[in-house]
């Protein structure tokens, strides 16, 4: 799977989940993480297959906490960030910043 299919799948996810958000108000059910999980897994779930090996697990748990963090805030989550079109086609974490100033080089001498 690319990454544009996985930022695709991620995204319906986030549509679905919004969309069940209203579906259980109009059945006055809460729209609480436990609710919504249930209506992911009455649905069926849906988490598309990736075929890569090892990241299963990660890919569903994604795919699922799109759905769910939708569902319980009625607002579609939407992927935020897109790899270079040089990058590996499966997401990376961008290594986080400290925060602090960069070393100053020694003066010349």
């Amino acid at each position: 799977m690319s990454w544009e299919q996985k930022v695709d799948a991620l995204r319906n996810a986030g549509e679905r989940g919004a969309d069940a958000h209203y579906i259980l108000k109009t059945e006055n059910k809460p729209t609480t993480q436990e609710e919504c999980e249930k209506h992911y897994q009455n649905l069926g779930g849906g988490t598309p297959s990736t075929n890569e090996t090892g990241t299963w697990g990660e890919w569903q748990e994604l795919h699922t906490s799109y759905f769910v963090d939708s569902c319980v805030s009625g607002e579609p989550r939407k992927p935020s960030t897109r790899p270079s079109p040089s990058a590996p086609d499966t997401p990376t974490t961008p290594p986080v910043s400290s925060g602090a100033p960069a070393p100053t080089p020694p003066a010349a001498p």
